[in-house]
Order: structure tokens, then C-alpha cells, then sequence
């Protein structure tokens, strides 16, 4: 009897393990994704892992429930373009009596305070003030085809609109922009169809632009423990359609690109470290 209990448990273990950290992420404080172990929880001074970001409660200066972060919308370069806040709510009419989380509030970037030593994320905007704001139906990405729309969300928060319009294509997909979510735990492939790991996290900093992919490839149990390499943004390639990310290199050379583990996140503060990745990858310094 013993021995069915020891081994139920340690099959439940299993299964616990392998699907939080085959999709790269691992539940933590008030974020959907958090950092996949203890020892990782090293705060960076410069930047911010994004799966701490998804499902962050966002609130204002008076320290009011807003929401939570549930998706980011990334441009091409990089560039965080849009905070999609999810004032839902599974019980109820959610926070803000706008619905259960039918309806989806996009936040221009520019719009929000991100302090990633402090662990804060905010917006300065009144709670009845927001309940006014341009929204979206969840599934309704082709509103941002609209380039009205857009510059009603960024006329209503203060903001210039500034950014072209997003093309959207099927399923609700967009071209041109990708929802960060979507790529955590998938597989990065090389031009010769070798797997080089799995997307476990990525970095960006608080201005709001990604500047790594986190990449697990070696080492431990279902990856833990292993090297996870940083793969500056410019060097990926993303397809939305069959949600893939690629890099142009050979699996041998990946394998040797410098790398972090456990606490050495910190290492992405440092600028000397960072220019070594940079070159090792082929890109320029300049603006990172």
C-alpha cells in the first residue's frame, strides 16, 4: 500500500513538473508565468522577465485593482506595443462591472509605469476613468486593423498614436505582431531543421522593447537546472501562423553561445556581458 502511495505521488510530481516547465514557465506570486524555479527569482536591475509580466496585476497611483496583464502585443522590432488588460473576472461582473471578462482593454506601453526592481506595475488613470476606455471582445484581434481604433485607444490615454496599424490574417492571428504567450514553451529551430530548445522566457527592459529570447536547451531534468541562453531578439525569426521561432545558426555554434543559469539573470545587467553576446550573435551594440 505504501508503495502505491510513494508511487501515485511521485507520478503527480511528474506530471506537475513536466508540463510547467515543458511550456517554460512555472506559477508565482501574482503572475500567470513567473520564473520557473526558486533560484531564478533573482530580480534584475535593468529588466524584467516578460512571463513575470503575464497575468501582473496592473493598478493605479491610489493603488486600485485594474486588472491583470493578459497578453502583450510585440511589433517586429521588438517593441511592446500594447498592455492587453483583462479586467475579467470569473465570478460576477468582474472588477470593473464591465462583464465576466468578455471585454479586453489595449493599453499603449508608453501609457504604463513598469518599476522591475520594485516589482511594480501601474497606470495612471482613475478606475471610473477606465471604464470608459476603448475595448475589444476577446477573439477580435482585427481590431487592431482598424487604424481608428487605434488612435482612439491612444487619444484616450494622453498619448500620440504613432504606431501603424496591425494587419490581422486568420484565426485571429496578426501579422507583424506577435502575442508573447503564445511562443513560451515553443520549440526554436535552425535553417537545417534541427531543434536548438524550447522558448523557456523572455527578457525586456523597461522602456518597453524585448531584447532577449531565453532559450532552454541543455541539461537536467525536462530542461531544469540546464544552460538557458539568451538569444538577442533580432536574431529570431517568428511565424504567426504555425507559431515557430527560428535562428540562423549551426546547432554546434548555439551550443557554445554564452549562457546563464540559476541566479547569473544578473548577468543581463551587465553591459560588458551583454556586448559579448551581442557579437557572439552577429548584432550591433549600438541601441541595445
Amino acid at each position: 500500500m505504501k508503495r502505491l502511495i510513494v508511487l501515485t505521488l511521485a507520478a503527480l510530481a511528474l506530471g506537475v513538473f513536466s508540463v510547467s516547465d515543458a511550456f517554460g514557465y512555472w506559477t508565482e506570486g501574482s503572475g500567470a508565468y513567473g520564473s520557473a524555479y526558486t533560484r531564478e527569482r533573482t530580480t534584475m536591475e535593468t529588466g524584467f522577465k516578460v512571463s513575470w509580466l503575464l497575468g501582473r496585476t496592473v493598478r493605479n497611483t491610489e493603488r486600485e485593482d485594474l486588472g491583470s496583464v493578459g497578453e502583450l502585443l510585440v511589433a517586429e522590432n521588438g517593441r511592446i506595443k500594447y498592455v492587453i488588460l483583462d479586467q475579467g473576472g470569473i465570478f460576477g461582473r468582474g472588477i470593473l462591472g464591465r462583464g465576466i471578462g468578455d471585454e479586453l482593454f489595449a493599453v499603449p506601453w508608453s501609457a504604463m509605469t513598469v518599476d522591475a526592481k520594485a516589482r511594480m506595475l501601474s497606470l495612471n488613470i482613475d478606475k471610473d476613468k477606465l471604464k470608459g476606455a476603448p475595448t475589444f471582445k476577446k477573439g477580435e484581434w482585427a481590431s487592431f486593423e482598424d487604424p481608428e481604433f487605434e488612435g482612439t485607444v491612444h487619444g484616450y490615454y494622453g498619448l500620440e498614436e504613432g504606431q501603424t496599424a496591425i494587419e490581422s490574417s486568420e484565426k485571429g492571428l496578426m501579422r507583424g505582431t506577435y502575442k508573447a504567450s503564445l511562443f513560451m514553451g515553443k520549440p526554436v529551430m535552425n535553417a537545417q531543421g534541427e531543434q536548438l530548445g524550447y522558448i523557456r522566457d523572455m527578457v525586456a527592459g523597461e522602456e518597453g522593447r524585448i531584447r532577449y529570447v531565453i532559450v532552454s536547451h541543455s541539461g537536467g531534468f525536462f530542461g531544469m537546472g540546464g544552460k538557458l541562453t539568451p538569444v538577442p531578439w533580432g536574431a529570431m525569426k517568428f511565424n504567426n501562423k504555425g507559431l515557430t521561432a527560428t535562428l540562423d545558426m549551426d546547432k554546434e555554434r548555439f551550443l557554445g553561445a554564452p549562457g546563464i543559469a540559476g541566479s547569473d539573470w544578473r548577468k543581463l545587467d551587465d553591459p560588458d556581458w551583454n556586448g559579448k553576446v551581442l557579437d557572439y550573435f552577429g548584432m550591433e551594440r549600438k541601441g541595445f
